[in-house]
């Protein structure tokens, strides 16, 4: 049989003693006694068999085998407070609407927005979580998912953001060192951006393009959020969602490199919870987030 796993009131103790390397200072973090930190270490290094701390006076160290076990021990710890900061629940009554969604989205099309989503929704709270990782929007805590991809498997309800076409861009700086001259930019050693696994360049160019500009050998990323701003910086050129870019056009921080657009199978796709808390709110929001990118 599997050998029972320790207490998990050891296990934290030795966690908040370990990153503090004080356990009076761990007993506060915990709202317990300094003796009880103490007590739960002792039964932890009893259970499996090594000393995890050399203990003097006024003087407190990791063992090797402890700092081992914390390492371990740290990022696990982690991971579960991330878990339950997405799964909290809220009152059935909370103004909050929480948007799960990726950095790129969070940081181009939502973040500039923030007043004018202040302005129509003045008494909602609006929570903004970003990770890569793929919720599950009806059994977590959050009320609307915004993903980049192909679609949103096994749903039909999920609805593109925008047009989802792609466009090339550029600094003005750049294409200001080319005299305005795109061919000849896209034809000089400047690295070009590929955000997608099929290269969303070859899709673009004309089939009677120069192989000069076509064949070119693209820089590989698959963060948006990385491609957005190695452009902004003036250091390359690339392909980027409308959706995301389009601020920075409107303002001038980038320059479409031409009018010719393309649209591709990878986009925004939004979708919204089957049980959310306040789905009228929800709705309105959607509804809201659609018209941004329309407009």
């Amino acid at each position: 049989m599997p050998r029972s796993l320790p207490p998990l009131n050891a296990i934290r103790a030795f966690v908040a003693a370990a990153k503090q390397v004080n356990f009076s200072r761990a007993a506060d973090d915990l709202g317990v006694t300094q003796s009880a930190v103490s007590k739960q270490i002792q039964t932890l290094e009893d259970y499996i068999g090594a000393q995890l701390f050399e203990r003097a006076p006024g003087d407190l160290q990791l063992t090797e085998a402890g700092r081992t076990l914390y390492e371990q021990l740290a990022p696990a710890f982690g991971a579960i407070n991330e878990v339950f900061g997405v799964h909290a629940r809220r009152p059935v009554r909370s103004n909050v609407v929480r948007i799960a969604t990726a950095p790129s989205f969070a940081a181009y099309f939502l973040a500039p927005r923030l007043d004018a989503f202040d302005a129509t929704f003045p008494d909602t709270d609006l929570q903004i979580l970003t990770s890569d990782r793929l919720v599950d929007i009806d059994r977590e805590d959050v009320d609307i998912a915004v993903r980049f991809g192909v679609g949103w498997a096994g749903d039909a309800s999920a609805a593109k953001v925008g047009s989802g076409a792609f466009t090339p861009v550029a600094a003005p700086a750049l294409l200001a060192r080319f005299d305005g001259d795109v061919q000849a930019l896209m034809a000089s050693p400047t690295r070009r951006i590929q955000c997608l696994p099929p290269n969303e360049w070859d899709g673009w160019f004309e089939a009677d393009a120069p192989a000069a500009l076509r064949d070119k050998p693209t820089f590989l990323t698959t963060h948006l959020a990385v491609a957005m701003e190695a452009v902004s910086d003036g250091g390359a050129y690339a392909l980027l969602p409308e959706v995301i870019a389009g601020r920075r056009l409107d303002s001038g921080a980038l320059q479409r490199l031409s009018e010719r657009r393309i649209q591709n199978a990878y986009a925004f796709y939004m979708i919204d919870a089957r049980r959310a808390l306040r789905p009228r709110l929800v709705a309105d929001v959607k509804a809201w987030i659609m018209d941004e990118a329309g407009a």
